[in-house]
């Protein structure tokens, strides 16, 4: 009996070509957060998507976001990949995720909510060169993801055995005034695209 599941299309030698369930389920634990998160992936979702956007997640509950939530996926293109509602009514904080950050749609997703992150995992030069000469409202941040760190992330996805619950250990480092992310073994200083003026480069930083 074949397996029920989806195979990832393409995503570069970085990107395990491992066959994932029909759900999802992913156990984060920290130290003083532990959530689960069970979700039907889009059959054209890529490991890397996937993974950057319950890493989006993972994230702002860290921060406090309770909240937080994933949208219904690329079949839903216009919505934010995981998001905020106000109590009023709207978006709160809207997180985009891609391989190159999109200015038209960062823009868009401006004009629709308080706060724009956006999380690229292509080529780093391509990603700061699809920002040259755009201005974006500094609510606005990008994010760019090393493919490594990504890859080990994808991986940690994957279930040994049918049904198996993936998991993320999450750990907050700090040294001095610096602080750090390590998930799943893998060690994140997150880089973010930061403007100047009509340019842009990679600067490090919370």
């Amino acid at each position: 009996m074949k397996r029920a599941g989806w195979r990832a299309g393409k995503g570069g030698a970085d990107a395990p070509a491992f066959r994932l369930p029909r759900f999802l389920l992913l156990r984060v634990h920290a130290q003083e957060i532990s959530f689960e998160v069970r979700l039907r992936p889009h059959p054209s979702e890529s490991h890397q998507y996937l993974a950057a956007r319950l890493l989006a997640l993972t994230v702002l509950r860290l921060a406090g976001e309770r909240t937080a939530v994933l949208s219904a996926g690329l079949c839903h293109g216009r919505e934010p990949a995981v998001f905020t509602r106000r109590p009023e009514g709207g978006y709160g904080l809207w997180v985009a995720v891609g391989k190159l950050p999109d200015p038209t749609a960062l823009r868009r997703a401006a004009s629709l909510a308080e706060r724009v992150i956006c999380y690229c995992y292509g080529e780093r030069q391509r990603c700061v060169a699809a920002l040259k000469g755009q201005r974006l409202l500094p609510r606005v941040r990008v994010i760019w993801l090393a493919s490594g760190f990504l890859a080990r992330l994808t991986a940690a996805l994957e279930p040994r055995a049918r049904g198996k619950t993936a998991e993320w250990e999450v750990v907050v480092e700090r040294k001095g005034e610096k602080e750090w992310l390590r998930i799943a073994g893998a060690v994140w200083r997150p880089l973010f695209l930061a403007g100047q003026g009509d340019g842009w480069r990679a600067a490090a930083g919370r």
